[in-house]
């Protein structure tokens, strides 16, 4: 018997064999041709509404209120509590660190969030999931076009400033000797206070912001979401040192595609250098 287990692009419990990641236009487009919607007028409205998304576009293309519109996001209280989670997207409900994290992006306890979780989850086609000691959101993007209508300036800004705090924390793995980081935590329990699903959760946010972010607040807030990320990028970068480097590791393909410009910008400046710190990258290693 052959079976195949869907699981949501933010659980963290095991590795996905297959990836299917957000379409880009061309492919969006030959898929709404397919569905016989041609006129290009339509087509780019609707890729502007979903951002790509299958799931988005289903919510907005069906004549079924409960799919077009979900509960969750009918009920004003639901869709507010669901603001602080769908921004961070997944985190360890034990590890103090990521609760304070949310306390502050929620502006409130963090015994709330659990609450508003027990909430969320059951409603038909939750938005959130909680499996152990993690928790998180179904499908990031399709909960942001959700409830956009509902995150204020305050929101983004307490976002802003979580992101800033958790993404600027070294690893302190780098104070062992090389050959012994990789164990790190096994050997002298020597590991971020926050956790790595809560890391990528808001550099996958940080993508969403730059990408769709002024669509879906600029004309309502007055804020250029875009250039935020950019700055945000920049201070967590600069001034560029080897430690941040390696730190950063993991996040660097998230900064790299929130920032473009930007990311290759302070690249750029540090090889004009005379002696460019991400030359201490290029080594052998045993």
């Amino acid at each position: 018997l052959h079976y195949i287990a869907i699981r949501s692009r933010n659980d963290v419990d095991t590795k996905a064999d297959i990836a299917l990641d957000l379409l880009n236009y061309s492919a969006f487009k030959k898929a709404l041709t397919a569905m016989g919607i041609d006129d290009d007028d339509n087509v780019d409205r609707l890729a502007r509404e979903t951002a790509c998304s299958p799931t988005i576009l289903r919510r907005r293309l069906s004549k079924n209120p409960a799919i077009r519109t979900p509960a969750w996001a009918d009920d004003n209280d639901s869709a507010k509590s669901l603001v602080p989670m769908a921004l961070i997207g997944a985190w360890h409900a034990e590890l103090e660190a990521d609760c304070k994290i949310l306390s502050c992006v929620a502006d409130g306890k963090y015994k709330t969030i659990e609450d508003n979780i027990v909430r969320l989850l059951r409603f038909d086609d939750s938005p959130v999931w909680s499996a152990g000691r993690y928790r998180g959101v179904a499908s990031k993007i399709d909960a942001l076009f959700a409830i956009a209508g509902m995150i204020t300036q305050l929101d983004l800004d307490r976002f802003f400033k979580a992101a800033e705090s958790v993404l600027s924390e070294s690893d302190p793995a780098l104070e062992l000797p090389e050959e012994d980081r990789w164990a790190a935590a096994l050997l002298c329990r020597k590991k971020r206070n926050y956790s790595g699903v809560m890391r990528e959760g808001i550099c996958e946010t940080l993508v969403i912001l730059s990408v769709r972010g002024n669509n879906l607040f600029q004309s309502r807030l007055g804020i250029d979401v875009e250039d935020r990320v950019t700055a945000l990028i920049r201070k967590l970068l600069i001034p560029l040192t080897l430690e941040k480097l390696l730190s950063h590791d993991h996040d660097l393909p998230h900064y790299a595609e929130a920032a473009p410009d930007e990311f290759l910008t302070i690249i750029e400046e540090d090889l004009r250098c005379s002696d460019p710190v991400v030359f201490g990258l290029l080594k052998p290693d045993s």
